[in-house]
């Protein structure tokens, strides 16, 4: 009874080695080659984010508070003018002891608008004290732009990689076939101007040519990149 067990075992055993050994020899061998491309597309800016500072000193904070909120209020007034209501963010009021300050910010298709923001800066004579501070000035791509871009990039990379599968296939007596395309995206930096640089910018327009209409920023160009990797695949016999 035992004997006729431990046959049985090692029958068992042997079909599973066969079925193994079988299952090697049977399976595809396959040729791969990959390669990588890098394509780029240069896009106007068409956005900007710009951050503006408003302080004010007092005799005490109330005071201050007081020169702080006449302030806002009129360049909130300017700013709706100039762009839509939602746009605009105030954020970060704070104060201590006789100061008190706040941060506007801006994010806008609208470019062109803000030269006329530097000139009221420029142009305005602020009490002892108090001012409004370009923080940065910072020109991009809107999600619009850069998916419409992407999607260009992406069909110029579909072309170069049949473009590369001929020569592959031309090279090693074809049979490959494109088997994944990964692709990477990279928007660039943005166009920046920094606080040094804008203040220095409008007060130099402003003490040149009086009213200061002369004041310019370029929203420039930012470069977008994709990256991609192309695997082809040759069945080969076994």
């Amino acid at each position: 009874m035992k004997k006729s067990v431990l046959i049985a075992v090692f029958l068992f055993l042997s079909v599973l080695v066969y079925n193994s050994n079988a299952a090697c020899v049977n399976k595809p061998l396959y040729s791969t080659v990959s390669t990588s491309f890098v394509i780029s597309k240069t896009v106007k800016c068409d956005k900007v984010e710009a951050r503006f500072l408003i302080y004010a000193e007092g005799d005490n904070y109330a005071m201050a508070l007081k020169r702080l909120s006449k302030m806002n209020n009129d360049f909130l007034k300017l700013l709706r003018k100039l762009f839509p209501n939602e746009n605009i963010k105030t954020s970060g009021s704070y104060g201590y002891s006789n100061e008190a300050s706040l941060n506007i910010s801006i994010d806008t298709k609208k470019i062109g608008k803000i030269p006329d923001v530097l000139r009221y800066i420029a142009n305005n004579n602020f009490q002892y004290k108090t001012g409004i501070k370009p923080v940065y000035i910072k020109f991009g791509v809107s999600s619009q732009l850069k998916k419409s871009t992407y999607n260009d990039l992406f069909k110029e990379a579909l072309d170069t990689a049949k473009v590369k599968l001929k020569i592959v296939n031309d090279e090693f007596s074809g049979g490959y076939e494109i088997s994944n395309l990964d692709v990477g995206y990279n928007a660039g930096y943005p166009v920046l101007y920094a606080e040094n640089r804008l203040v220095s910018m409008y007060k130099g327009a402003s003490k040149s040519i009086g009213a200061g209409p002369n004041i310019q920023t370029s929203p420039g160009s930012i470069k977008i990149d994709i990256r991609a990797k192309v695997d082809m695949i040759k069945k080969l016999s076994n």
